[in-house]
Parts: structure tokens; sequence; C-alpha cells
């Protein structure tokens, strides 16, 4: 299961779609949509069976949703596109609140997916906001999965009511924002979905994997009290193949938690034992010299006109790793900040944080300031010249004289693949009294 990932007010700058950079405090003033919940039914889909989608969506974000915009779901299965959507909920949703929505259409016409047989690898996806109809503060963590086994219709290997069958509800880690380098655990909860108790003895494990190098990270492998059928048991990481806490780098991981990883227990379906979520690890705090000060202003972007400004362009300058600029042919080229009018200043530092699997997209890339507009008379202060890691790129600028416009254009005019950027000048020196 590998898939790869505010409401700020329009203004206008010259010919650019420009909107205000919100503040580290207002970006917190959002929706933010979470899937607490995936199932369907019938739940044990055989092949040619119509399965109908359905998910619990919470808000987890300080402000409700907008009423009269649709809060609309995609449902995949495997790496396809969605299958089946949900698409009438317009209702706001308030902070904390939960609402199940169910796939009313689909891109055969229908409500229901045709089950296809065998077993589905990349599992049964749901992502909430998927048409991004308005701006949350996190879309990072919009997406849900499990795994789904389609029997054949002449087959009842994965009939109810033959043993316990186990299922991960919910996962979380510790601390929940971690930085680079901090020591990482995890709790999760585990459920008997099965007619029978799990056998006494044997071993309920759990093992964290990071999706795109299956590498196991982390492992509960200490509880082997029998579960009986409905109940839930939450166990806690106690180890990791590479050493325990687990220390991840910066970046944004896909983290799947597999229940039953190692197969000690025979279960009735096997195929719905694995959650996936995303973590995004921060880097160690910047070392900022304190004469330096984080330049904000209106945010620009050139590309797609066709896209609301914020989901251009305002990712790139959210502070937030785990948003970027929209993976599309036609998103930005370039995008920027144009700093209060009369307050130009000198750069003299640039950090910046590659969307994830994108790194060599960046390089040709260059970082560029002018005195005339958002569109003309660049001047280049920085060139990406070899792939950035993934994680915050600190660059050091010595003798930029002052800029209006600050921009990443992308190589060639290609799209700008970049989740955050940060430009710094020389902080004013107060006048003394």
């Amino acid at each position: 299961m590998r898939f790869r990932t505010l409401l700020l007010a329009s203004v206008s700058l010259l010919s650019a779609s420009a909107i205000w950079a919100h503040t580290r405090e207002s970006e917190a003033l959002l929706p933010d949509l979470v899937i607490t919940d995936l199932s369907w039914s019938p739940e044990q889909p055989k092949v040619g069976d119509p399965v109908t989608f359905r998910v619990t969506v919470k808000n987890v974000g300080a402000v409700a949703t907008p009423e009269g915009v649709v809060c609309g779901v995609g449902f995949g299965v495997d790496h396809n596109n969605p299958v089946n959507w949900s698409d009438t909920f317009s209702h706001s949703i308030a902070p904390g609140q939960s609402v199940v929505l169910t796939s009313n259409g689909g891109a055969d016409g229908k409500a229901t997916w045709l089950a296809t047989g065998g077993e589905h690898p990349d599992g049964v996806w749901a992502t909430v906001n998927d048409s991004h109809r308005f701006p949350e503060t996190d879309f990072v963590n919009n997406t849900f999965s499990r795994s789904i086994v389609v029997s054949d219709a002449s087959s009842s290997t994965f009939l109810a009511g033959h043993g316990p069958d186990l299922v991960v509800t919910d996962f979380h880690w510790m601390p929940e924002h971690p930085r680079a380098g901090e020591p990482v655990s995890a709790e999760v909860t585990v459920r008997n979905r099965g007619d029978a108790p799990t056998p006494e003895g044997k071993i309920i494990g759990v093992g964290f994997f990071v999706t795109y190098c299956d590498s196991v990270v982390l492992y509960s492998n200490t509880d082997s009290h029998s579960l009986a059928p409905g109940q839930s048991v939450t166990l806690r990481t106690n180890g990791g193949t590479h050493g325990y806490p687990w220390r991840p780098m910066e970046g944004a991981y896909p983290l799947e938690a597999y229940v039953n990883d190692t197969g000690r227990i025979t279960e009735s379906d096997p195929g719905n034992n694995l959650m996936q979520k995303t973590i995004t690890v921060e880097g160690a705090a910047p070392k900022i010299d304190p004469g330096e000060m984080l330049l904000t202003g209106a945010v620009f972007s050139h590309g797609n006109p066709s896209e609301p400004p914020w989901l251009l362009a305002a990712n790139a300058f959210d502070g937030d790793v785990g948003t970027c600029l929209v993976d599309d042919p036609a998103a930005a080229n370039s995008v920027g900040i144009a700093l209060p009018p009369g307050q130009p200043s000198a750069i003299t530092r640039i950090r910046f944080y590659p969307k994830p699997y994108s790194e060599s997209d960046l390089v040709g890339g260059q970082f560029q300031g002018s005195n005339v507009g958002t569109d003309s008379a660049y001047e280049t202060l920085y060139t990406v010249k070899k792939r950035p890691h993934l994680g915050w790129n600190d660059v050091t600028l010595h003798g930029a004289k002052p800029y209006q416009f600050l921009r990443f254009l992308g190589k060639d005019g290609t799209q700008c693949m970049i989740s955050e950027i940060e430009f710094y000048g020389p902080r004013p020196i107060a006048a003394k009294p």
C-alpha cells in the first residue's frame, strides 16, 4: 500500500495569482480531516460481488469545515484510480466530530465496486477531501488503507465462522511530532473480529514497516494471551530490526502496522491485517543566526491558472513539510513571495525541503530575486546543482543585494517539486531610544 500526497484570502499582485502567506499561528485555524475507519460490505467479498465502501471521517482540526461545500471521499483498489466515491455530504463538520460516508458513485456509473478475484497486495484505500474542495492544515493524513482478499465464488477459504480474525483498528506513535534522531515508539490497537479466540500462549505480533523499503522498523512480540471474539487489546512496541527505539531521519514515511505479521496464528481472513498512516519527521531545529529573520509576504505562483491559488502556492510556505505543490503536469512552474511594498531585503539564507520521492527533479531549479515584478527581471541567487537530500537543505548566501520578489523556478520552467521554502534576511536593528 504505497500512496504518494489554507483558507487564504486571494489578493491581486500584478499578473500573478497571489495569496497572503499565513503565519504559523494562523495555519492552525483550519479544519483537518482524517479517516479513522474503512470498511466494506460484504465484509468478505467473493468474485463478482458488488462491494459498497464506507468510511468514518473525523475533523481533528481547530475549526469546522465550510457549510455547503462537499466533503468528498475517493475509494480505490491497489494503485488504480478511484473506482468509487462519495460526493453528496455538504454539511459542516465541527472540530472533534465524526461522520460516516458511503460510496454513492463510481467510474462505471455505479456506487459499488465489482470485486475481482485474488489477493490485492496494495489493498483498498480511501482519501477524504480528495478533490481539495476546501483547505486543511494537513493533506498528508487524508488517506487510509486496508488489505482485502476476494475469494473465488466456489471457495469457502475466507468465509466467516472459521476461527479468529485479527485486524488493526488504530495505531499511533510517540512523540506525536518527532524530530530527526528522536527515539520513536508506537502503540497499536488490535481487535479479534472472528468467532473464535486466538490460542493461549501464541504471540499476537505486530510489525511496523516503512512501505517503500519493506523494513521492519518496530515490532511488538510479547503478548501471548488469548484474545476473545470482539475483544481488543492495545500493544506497545518493544523492539526493532535495526535497534529500539526507532530513530528515523528527517522525511515523510508511509508506515504500515501489520498484525500477525509472521503468521503465528491461523486466521479466517489473513488479508485484512494491515493499516497504513504517514509519519512526518521534521529536521532538527534550524540553527539560524540571531541577526537573521524569516521573510514573509504575499505568495504567488505561475503555472496552472485553473487551480485555486492556495493549492498551487501556499503549501510551499506553510511551514509544514507534509504538504507540497500539486503533483500535476500543469502545476506551478514557479512559486515565491512578494515582500511588503517598499521593504526589499537582502537574502542571507535559503532553506528548502524537496517533495518526497522527487528530490532529483529539483536539480537545475533556481532560487531567484527581482525588483521589477513577479514574472520578470529575475537574477539567480542559487542553482540546485546536485540532488538534494530528503529533508531541510540549508544554503548560506553572502553579498546578495536587496530584492522585493523572491521565487523558486523549476528546471527549464517545469513544475516545482518542492514541499517547503524559507527565505531569510538580516533582522532590522532596533533604533536606540
